[in-house]
């Protein structure tokens, strides 16, 4: 059986040290931070929004809300959870 040549270990990275990257990924790169941590920002308004409307229709005892002609927001049986549901989906229940 033939013996493998050995190599050359390879250098370890050091942390902190890293290619140089081109300008373009580096923009992009920055670019899409950005939208991440406002996507990340709108996140949590859309939560403190949703937890504040689910306690006021417990409050005023509302399951339903009309939004326009199409969708109505709808507070699930679990008392929890808000959809929003076509119209035509929620008739569509009530005539079963």
């Amino acid at each position: 059986m033939a013996k493998k040549a050995q190599s050359e270990p390879k250098q370890m990275r050091m942390e902190g040290t890293y290619d140089p990257v081109p300008q373009a990924v580096e923009d992009k790169a920055q670019e899409y931070s950005k939208a991440l941590r406002a996507r990340q920002r709108m996140q949590e308004k859309e939560n403190t929004l949703r937890a504040e409307c689910v306690e006021l229709m417990h409050e005023h005892k509302v399951e339903r809300v009309e939004l326009d002609d199409e969708r109505m927001l709808v507070l699930e049986p679990t008392g929890e959870k808000l959809r929003i549901k076509k119209r035509s989906e929620l008739t569509a229940a009530a005539d079963e």
